[in-house]
């Protein structure tokens, strides 16, 4: 029980932060490691701590989901092609603090995991055919921002990330 209020404190002042930091800041959708009160370190480190963890918990699920739909897409373009939506492919990803988009690109498919919290970070991943091989990739930002990324793009027979985010495994 005591977790569960230190929890709910600290995504409390998380909010109020980020209401303060982006009204500080011009209501911008990214928040300058500056921009956060010196109240957040004035937080116990055990709030602190939940915070971190629920963002480290947010980014495996999305991570996981992320996968499910790639090796769907996959799946599906072996038997007969690129599948255009989530409903296709018979999935319908949730992941609390994400709103999650597919869009067919050549030559593969594009999914975005944009995150609707403001200290989530943003996801793409994408699957692609490059001759008879499919390449997959998942991409995570390396800034907490309520943007989308960029989709991964095909350069010398591989998936590379948009600038701004690294491979996850």
């Amino acid at each position: 029980m005591r977790r569960i209020a230190l929890l709910s404190l600290g995504l409390l002042l998380s909010g109020g932060l980020t209401a303060y930091a982006l009204n500080r800041h011009g209501g911008t959708d990214t928040l300058p490691q500056e921009a956060l009160p010196t109240v957040y370190g004035q937080l116990p480190e055990s709030v602190r701590m939940a915070l971190v963890n629920d963002r480290r918990i947010q980014a495996s699920q999305v991570n996981r989901v992320l996968g499910e739909v790639n090796t769907a897409q996959m799946l599906g373009f072996m038997y007969g092609g690129w599948r255009k939506g989530f409903e296709d492919l018979d999935l319908s990803p949730e992941v609390d603090g994400y709103h999650f988009r597919m869009e067919q690109r050549a030559p593969g498919v594009v999914t975005w995991a944009e995150p609707t919290v403001l200290h989530y970070r943003s996801f793409v991943a994408a699957v692609a055919a490059d001759g008879d091989r499919l390449r997959e990739i998942r991409c995570q930002s390396e800034r907490a921002e309520l943007r989308p990324l960029a989709a991964p793009s095909l350069r010398e027979g591989q998936l590379v990330c948009p600038p701004g985010s690294h491979r996850l495994s």
